[in-house]
Order: structure tokens, then sequence, then C-alpha cells
């Protein structure tokens, strides 16, 4: 009879006043739910829907402009973010802003870091021609980021680590002996094998009487990438238009900062 008379009560005060009252005769607003903080037998509180990510997530084609602002709590990431549920990576509430789930709770610290407490780096690796794309070595480095590396060359992006990261990088050329003109060095990190963004260059200088004794010409960038599990992560980077002849690439610093 409890079950049945609460939602009548709701509906005949909702016709009256606009207002719909839950303990309380006078609701001060559209939906208004007064606690009772003298009962300590009483739990007080609302529960909205609950539900996996993965749950909400095969939902995407029900959830539209007429559900923005549409609130739910979240028991378990998503494995395998859509583009509606890619911020859809912890437990938590969220809400659909009528094109994407968000976190209701907003990091103070402006992120959670992933990978500027322990970076990767790599071993130098061959030149060995101009205007050919050479996949660097990441293999250097421990910690958080480095559970990542499936490989000597391949960061994995593990279950429940989906979301908007930047990243940054520096990488250098070794240069040995003469350069006569100017040349390019680009570098670039990619997903699933295709590139992020723009690549970096960097201008090697050049010209006569120009010589280098084993110097780094470096290149330093960052990007803003969306990353779901199984993502793979790898850097890249060639010259162009090279005179006399680099010796070797490295990666020297290469970090994921989490950001949403």
């Amino acid at each position: 009879m409890k079950n049945f008379l609460l939602p009548c009560m709701i509906l005949i005060s909702g016709f009256c006043t606009s207002q719909v009252g839950i303990n309380t005769p006078i609701p001060k607003a559209t939906l208004d739910v007064e606690g009772q903080p003298t009962s300590p037998t009483t739990i007080d509180g609302l529960i909205p829907p609950r539900l996996t990510g993965d749950q909400l997530k095969a939902k995407d084609n029900v959830y539209l402009a007429n559900q923005t602002g549409s609130i739910v709590y979240v028991t378990a990431a998503t494995n395998s973010p859509s583009t509606k549920t890619i911020n859809v990576t912890a437990i938590g509430y969220y809400y659909f802003d009528g094109t994407l789930w968000k976190s209701l709770v907003t990091p103070t610290s402006g992120g959670t870091v992933v990978g500027y407490s322990a970076l990767v780096y790599g071993n130098s690796v061959a030149w060995t021609a101009d205007n050919t794309v050479t996949t660097f070595d990441i293999s250097q480095g421990s910690g958080s980021l480095a559970s990542w590396r499936t490989n000597s060359t391949t960061l994995t992006v593990p279950a429940n680590q989906g979301g908007t990261y930047i990243i940054s990088y520096t990488a250098g050329l070794l240069i040995n002996g003469n350069v006569p003109t100017t040349y390019s060095f680009m570098a670039f990190p990619t997903k699933n094998g295709v590139q992020i963004g723009n690549r970096s260059t960097t201008a090697v200088p050049g010209g006569a009487g120009t010589n280098y004794n084993n110097e780094t010409v470096s290149n330093t960038w960052s990007v803003i990438v969306n990353l779901v599990p199984g993502d793979q992560i790898q850097m890249k980077g060639f010259t162009y238009t090279a005179s006399g002849t680099p010796t070797s690439f490295r990666v020297v610093r290469l970090s994921l900062e989490k950001v949403n």
C-alpha cells in the first residue's frame, strides 16, 4: 500500500501546486526532498540510475539532445569507450551535456598526472637515410607510464585508462661532422600508426664551414589526444633534405598527462 500511496501523493501534489514535496507539505522548488536528520535509523539521500560504463555505452543511440542534463552513477569505467563515453574513465556521477557524458566532479589539481613523475625515454636509434621515417626506442624508464610499455617502441593504453591526454616529448638528433646546408629534423607521436596532430619541426643550421662535434639538436612539443584502452603510442621522426651525415635519433623525454 505504501508503494502505491507515495506516487499518488506526488501526483496529486504536482497537479495542485506544480511543485512536489517529499517529507514536506510546503515544497520550495520543483522537487523538494526534506531529510529526517533526527531519525538515526532513516536513510536519507537520492540514488540516481546505477549502471556500468559499458552498459551506459550500449545506450548511446538513445541519449540525444533531449536527454541533456541526465545524471547517472557509473559503477565501473568503460572498457572501450565510444565518442559519447570517452570521459567515463572512473566510478562516479556523470551528466549528459547533449553530446558527451562528463564527470560531475571537477579535478582540483588540473588533471591526474600519469607520466610526469616517471618519464620514459629511449636508447639511440641509428639514422639510416634522409626522408625515411624511423620508429624511436622508448625502452628506458620505470614507473606508472613504463607499465604501459608492451615492447621497446610501443606504449599500450591499459584498461580503465582511457581519456584525454597531453602527450609531451623531447627528441634529439645527434650530428657529427660538416653540415653544408640547413635542413629539417621532424618528430611526432602516433596513435595506432597514425600521426597525432602536426609534426614538430626543428631546423638544423648549416652552411659553409659549419661543423658539429657529436652535438644534439632537440625537438620539443606537446599535443592533445583522446585515448581508449588498447590504443598504441609510438614516437617517430625523420630528416628532410639532410646534408652531411646525421648519426642517430633519441627520445630523451616522453610523458602523458591525463586531463579528463
